[in-house]
């Protein structure tokens, strides 16, 4: 199934392969993302924020039975997708450990919860 990545997951997919987020070298699971957001640590190294695939509900309910994704951008193939992966993310937790206390009025989280199923 294609899949058209928005220009966020694009940003971060082109990142990751240009080796910008090293030593990451795929979009984090869910073990790794809790890691990085309790302990800021990803395989021994500090790594301050989880780059994770996110979806919004839409996206997420049109491939959650898929089992290979091709994903495009502008109609460019980029790359073949056959392990996918979904997991929750304790939305309270990673706005206090990211964004503060008063995370639920920083304009970034706002952005995060709606972006993010």
């Amino acid at each position: 199934m294609d899949f058209k990545l928005n220009y966020k997951q694009y940003s971060d997919f082109i990142n990751i392969n240009n080796g910008v987020f090293s030593p990451l070298r795929n979009f984090v699971n869910k073990k790794q993302f809790n890691s990085i957001l309790r302990k800021k640590i990803l395989d021994k190294y500090f790594f301050p924020y989880p780059i994770f695939f996110g979806l919004d509900r839409k996206q997420y309910n049109k491939i959650k039975n898929e089992k290979t994704l091709i994903l495009k951008y502008k109609s460019k193939r980029l790359a073949n997708i056959k392990k996918l992966d979904f997991f929750d993310i304790d939305k309270s937790l990673f706005g206090k450990k990211i964004f503060g206390k008063k995370f639920k009025k920083h304009p970034y989280f706002k952005i995060f919860n709606n972006e993010n199923y």
